[in-house]
């Protein structure tokens, strides 16, 4: 399944597919959702270089932008 299976989706602004997206991904997951050994360890090195100021974070406008490119 692919968004061109959902031609109308396919018109909607980038922030409604995003809102889209995100109520999708909120639906599929829960607290019971189990994560693995390897995704904590790539959580807590993204973290750690987080912290170290080796990675920064985007605003919201920012991450927009950047997906909108082609």
């Amino acid at each position: 399944m692919t968004l061109a299976s959902f031609p109308a989706l396919k018109k909607l602004p980038n922030r409604k597919k995003l809102e889209l997206a995100d109520a999708l991904w909120q639906a599929g997951i829960s607290d019971a959702t189990p994560v693995t050994t390897k995704q904590k360890k790539l959580l807590a090195a993204r973290w750690a270089d987080y912290q170290a100021g080796k990675s920064k974070r985007i605003s919201i406008a920012e991450m927009e932008q950047r997906l909108a490119k082609p």
